[in-house]
């Protein structure tokens, strides 16, 4: 009995790791392809605000 489950936990690990290996490219899902796109307000100075002429400048912009 102890055998049969072991071999069964056994086979059962096996797949779940196979599963988890799998490979699906995230790269359809972008809207440019090699580009990182992030949002952010600019309400928060000096990491993101708004310059005199509107663009967003700070730290985390830069």
């Amino acid at each position: 009995m102890k055998k049969k489950l072991g071999l069964l936990l056994t086979i059962g690990l096996s797949a779940l790791l196979l599963v988890a290996c799998g490979n699906k490219s995230k790269q359809a899902d972008t809207k440019t392809p090699g580009t990182l796109t992030i949002g952010m307000e600019g309400t928060y100075a000096p990491y993101a605000y708004r310059a005199q002429d509107g663009k967003l400048t700070g730290f985390e912009v830069e």
